[in-house]
């Protein structure tokens, strides 16, 4: 290869003449110039200043020179400084060239071609043309062999994507007569009873098109009986149950079919035993053989069905209420009902409360709900008891509390089986542990605001949660009388607390200190903590953090445990409960036993593999009331790690519940950079409402349907789309951090203090850890991320902040989307010549990319910047989220360095 010839190639490609490109490129096939080893060189190496040749004819523009390029062998999954040639292509004809190539080589079953073209970025479920709007699965299914298919799913492409007909890839499949693409694509999920519309299939569905072939309608057939894998319905319940603003849009538009939306998942992060079958799952007691009921969240202890039939909803509901309990009040019952007046009026319904009940009546078959009050009937509080018949729902509370319980549960059955009606059953529930609570750190970073942290609560109380912990740390304040250090006002904290305890939410203040204050700033802070502390009138319980605990206990020379100073520093009273952290107590052994009466020990355990057993045994076996304290794994990362939140709190969960502990406490922190967007602490909140409450169902089920409960309960989105978007977006992040650390652990953790892999590259790309990287890796996770963003288009969230969520997933996936390009530019300028004894990459810096690079970053970063601020203002008090747009900027500035000289 001559310089000669790369001159005049890289100026015919400039100059759009690509007849001249095909004809050289002609000569070195035919070996009249050089061998074809030379060929791969010229096609496949960088011989440009933009990268290969396909890198600079799409950047240039020029359509006939990228097919030109692309016939003759061009690999367009080559990387030059983090970018395919597809990366770089902007014009929309160029994007097409390569779109029409996946399409060739797929007709032509082409599978290393089409790998390497989705590799390059091309949409795996792009559309053909806006007329006919088929997918590459649909050609695949009309021209391509099985492996072609078998590919095609593995890369993430939808198997039951309709085109402009309604006709999916199976309508072609089963039209061409293919048993093996018919095989493969029920294999990986296809459906049998979707309809088209129009065309040549209109009103029919595969299997209506298989009636004549006797080996294909077969195995459609068999492929129809089998049971959808997650047995779950798309449906919608508000939490505004609780204040009576429910709208019928939140509850009608309940489906009775499973999801079918397959994940189409191509990362190897696989969140749960995929080997676990449907009957593993409903051997749990907690678990039964209907759908519907599996729904249920948190998950009632004991459901038996039936053998009646279903009670079905009366236009006028009529339900009666007798408070048999001195104890209770029969206006907090009638409260209670009332807010549930708008649930039942969204679902075409009248809801009318009555107080006077005969035994006449209840002996009657008339459709109607009877509610009594009565602790003599359970055994232990916040007990409910819920009986299912045909004509009547009786439901049983020890309290009202219980009776709280009793009715969410109840408005969730309501609008789960409006349909069909509620099956006959018998529910006797109430929670394993009694303190379910929620920490979250308002120390520092984006704090929410009233409206967004009062939306959250009323989910909580709609969850069965009945603490939320105010986390905050304290420093030494300028000036003695500068008390008031919390991001809310006096009279935010009071009307908050109120608000709470409308909702069986008791507030719990948690103290803890600044990394620079020991033990002398203490009695500086007094007065800082008094004022905090008189906000709480509600809760005799203080919770310490792990610094503060760790100032005021220690051990005596003779080995007991010194705990004055406690009582004698802060301006806790006698009848305080103290929640300690018992981190501190570690390495002190039997010493907890000394530990005062009115003391709770708090063990914190935020890595997946903490070992709560251990921890919770001694606490057990040495008589010391506890609670545990998990955590979201949502912290110093973009979209958190659910595996490991889910692993961390189940294990937490279960290892309390045997041990006797007192509660769960979830807690959720703030972390160095607080560039995490809320939706991503949800995944954590509900498994862990769910696990507080029963920690009895089984693991497997809490991975597989997390997505679909988040869709019900929390995001309403009848679309199912969101809660999935979450998920698969932690799962990306998840993905990267095993390939960086070499986890083989599912339940992948994040680093304590750098955070995930993806939250460095954006905020500390020169202190990366490149060795374990590849440009591969990159690759895979953008496609993962490029079909979340697509799939996020169809999302249609019904809860109060369903948009502002929408914006923040977007933000999340750009800002996803950015780290994979600095890592991939890093990997590129890092990567050592093969034979090269050491590490195969190494990180050279931001500073030694090359200046296109780091332009076409830092303009990237500084749109998300501005789009950051926005968004953050949608849900943050004014100020608070500074900090996080000062980490930005600083990392933006390494992009952009301030002295053009030190550019390379």
């Amino acid at each position: 290869m001559t310089e000669s010839v790369v001159t005049n190639l890289v100026e015919a490609v400039k100059t759009g003449r690509s007849d001249v490109v095909r004809s050289v490129i002609s000569a070195y096939e035919k070996g009249t110039v050089s061998d074809k080893d030379d060929l791969n060189e010229l096609l496949n190496y960088p011989i440009t200043s933009s990268g290969t040749l396909l890198h600079l004819a799409a950047k240039q523009d020029q359509a006939d020179s990228v097919r030109a390029l692309l016939t003759a062998g061009a690999d367009p999954a080559v990387i030059y400084e983090g970018q395919t040639a597809f990366d770089v292509a902007t014009a929309p004809n160029v994007v097409d060239v390569f779109n029409y190539e996946l399409l060739q080589c797929i007709a032509q079953s082409n599978v290393t071609r089409v790998t390497q073209l989705l590799s390059a970025g091309v949409d795996v479920n792009l559309q053909d043309t806006a007329v006919s709007k088929n997918t590459p699965m649909h050609w695949a299914a009309s021209y391509a062999n099985s492996d072609t298919v078998r590919c095609l799913c593995n890369m993430g492409s939808d198997v039951n994507a309709v085109n402009a007909d309604g006709a999916t890839p199976l309508h072609d499949a089963v039209h061409r007569g293919s048993v093996s693409v018919v095989k493969e694509l029920l294999h990986s999920g296809a459906l049998t009873n979707i309809a088209a519309v129009t065309g040549k299939y209109a009103n029919q569905t595969a299997l209506d098109l298989a009636e004549s072939n006797k080996d294909l309608k077969c195995l459609l057939s068999d492929a129809r009986a089998k049971p959808v894998a997650n047995g779950l319905l798309h449906a919608t319940i508000s939490p505004d149950m609780f204040n009576g603003t429910v709208t019928p849009q939140t509850v009608s538009e309940v489906s009775t079919t499973g999801s079918t939306r397959g994940d189409g998942d191509h990362l190897p992060v696989k969140p749960c035993n995929d080997t676990a079958s449907i009957s593993t799952l409903l051997s749990s007691t907690t678990l039964v053989n209907d759908a519907r009921l599996n729904l249920l969240w948190p998950r009632p202890q004991q459901i038996l069905l039936k053998d009646d039939s279903s009670f079905r909803l009366p236009d006028n509901l009529i339900v009666y209420v007798v408070n048999s309990d001195q104890k209770g009040s029969t206006f907090e019952m009638l409260s209670l009902w009332k807010k549930q007046t708008s649930v039942v009026a969204s679902l075409g319904k009248v809801l009318t409360i009555e107080t006077k009940l005969s035994h006449k009546l209840m002996a009657e078959q008339t459709q109607c709900v009877l509610c009594e009050v009565n602790r003599r009937l359970f055994s232990r509080e916040e007990s409910y008891r819920i009986s299912v018949t045909a004509t009547q729902v009786k439901l049983q509370a020890s309290d009202l509390r219980g009776l709280c319980y009793g009715i969410t549960t109840f408005i969730q059955l309501l609008i789960f089986c409006i349909e069909d009606g509620i099956p006959a059953l018998q529910i006797h529930d109430y929670p394993a542990l009694r303190d379910r609570g929620v920490l979250l750190d308002l120390s520092q970073g984006r704090i929410p605001s009233l409206e967004s942290l009062t939306t959250d609560i009323r989910m909580l109380a709609y969850l069965k949660i009945n603490q939320l912990q105010l986390y905050y740390r304290f420093d030494v304040p300028a000036e003695q009388d500068l008390t008031w250090q919390f991001p809310y006002t006096r009279s935010d904290m009071l009307e908050l607390e109120r608000f709470c305890d409308a909702l069986s939410i008791d507030v719990v203040p948690v103290l803890d200190v600044a990394t620079n204050v020991s033990f002398p700033d203490l009695a500086a802070l007094r007065g800082s903590l008094q004022s905090f502390l008189s906000c709480f009138t509600n809760t005799p319980v203080v919770g310490l953090g792990m610094r503060l605990s760790g100032l005021l206990v220690g051990q005596s020379d003779n080995g007991g445990l010194l705990m004055d100073d406690l009582w004698q520093v802060l301006p806790l009273s006698s009848h305080h409960t103290v929640q300690l952290c018992s981190v501190v107590l570690h390495e002190l052994g039997s010493v907890v036993q000394q530990l005062p009466f009115n003391t709770v020990l708090t063990e914190y355990g935020l890595q997946a593999n903490h070992d709560f057993g251990k921890y919770c045994k001694l606490y057990s076996t040495a008589g010391v009331p506890f609670c545990v304290v998990p955590g979201t794994a949502a912290w110093n990362s973009l979209a958190g790690c659910p595996e490991a939140a889910i692993s961390n709190i189940w294990n937490a969960a279960k290892q309390a519940s045997a041990h006797g502990g007192l509660g769960l406490i979830i807690s959720h922190w703030s972390g160095n950079s607080q560039v995490t967007h809320h939706p991503f602490i949800w995944p954590g909140l509900m498994t862990a409402a769910g696990l507080a409450w029963n920690p009895d169902i089984p693991l497997e089920f809490v991975h597989t349907n997390l997505a679909e409960l988040l869709n019900c309960h929390m995001l309403q989105d009848t679309a199912g789309v969101t809660g999935q978007v979450v998920i698969e977006l932690g799962r990306a992040e998840t993905f990267l951090l095993k390939c960086a650390t070499k986890q083989k652990d599912v339940e992948t953790s994040l680093h304590t203090g750098d955070g995930s892999t993806l939250h460095q590259l954006l905020l500390t790309p020169d202190k990366v850890d490149l060795e374990n990287l590849t440009n591969d890796e990159f690759q895979k996770t953008m496609r993962h991320l490029r079909k979340c963003q697509k799939e996020l288009t169809e999302a249609q969230p019904q809860c109060d902040d369903g948009p502002q969520i929408v914006a923040e997933l977007h933000l999340t996936i750009d800002l996803m989307m950015s780290a994979c390009k600095v890592g991939r530019a890093l990997v590129s300028s890092g990567k050592l010549p093969e034979g090269h004894v050491g590490c195969s990459v190494v990180n050279m810096g931001i500073a030694n990319l090359s200046l296109t690079t780091r332009t076409d970053l830092a303009n990237r970063l500084l749109v998300l910047l501005e789009t950051y601020q926005t968004v953050w203002k949608g849900r943050c008090l004014p100020g608070s989220g500074d900090d996080a747009l000062h980490v930005f900027s600083v990392a933006l500035k390494q992009f952009v360095p301030s002295d053009p000289s030190n550019t390379p």
